[in-house]
């Protein structure tokens, strides 16, 4: 942790991290239109069709994870729209690699190089790009990983 600094919120605001939220925001919102160009059609494989089964007839228990079904019929009553649902997982990753970004430039010192490198292997990285594309949980579940691991940073940390 930098010295002089009190809480993470005043770290947020300073205008080095505004600028790599901006920068995040263009990026993020460039590489999705970007993917909707090359990739228009949501990918489905297997596993797909058995999520979108399963919520269809709203089975309470498959031999895949329910809980993905169950936010495809979530994401029905608010839109039928494949981009909603690809949206939500493409900015989901950006926003939870943005969080992890700022915990670990916060607490750890980096050189400026580093801190860069960390930025675009975390922000612009096009394995978040393909795999929000699919109809899968594994988008989601990633998300909740990296927040998970940036929690436990927080706790072994700076555990009050």
């Amino acid at each position: 942790m930098k010295a002089g600094r009190t809480s993470f919120a005043e770290y947020l605001l300073l205008r080095e991290n505004k600028t790599y939220s901006f920068a995040a925001l263009i990026l993020g919102t460039g590489y999705f239109f970007l993917l909707r160009y090359l990739y228009p059609v949501p990918s489905f494989f297997a596993d797909s069709f058995t999520f979108v089964g399963a919520a269809i007839t709203n089975q309470p228990i498959t031999f895949r994870p329910i809980l993905y079904s169950k936010i495809l019929q979530i994401f029905k009553f608010i839109t039928t729209s494949d981009v909603a649902l690809i949206a939500a997982q493409f900015f989901c990753n950006l926003l939870v690699n943005l969080f992890l970004f700022f915990t670990t430039s916060w607490f750890f010192r980096f050189k400026k190089a580093y801190k860069i490198l960390l930025f675009a292997l975390l922000i612009v990285h096009p394995f978040y790009l393909f795999y929000s594309n699919y109809v899968s949980s594994d988008a989601f579940f990633n998300s909740f990983a990296v927040l998970w691991f940036t929690l436990i940073l927080w706790i072994l940390i700076k555990p009050k």
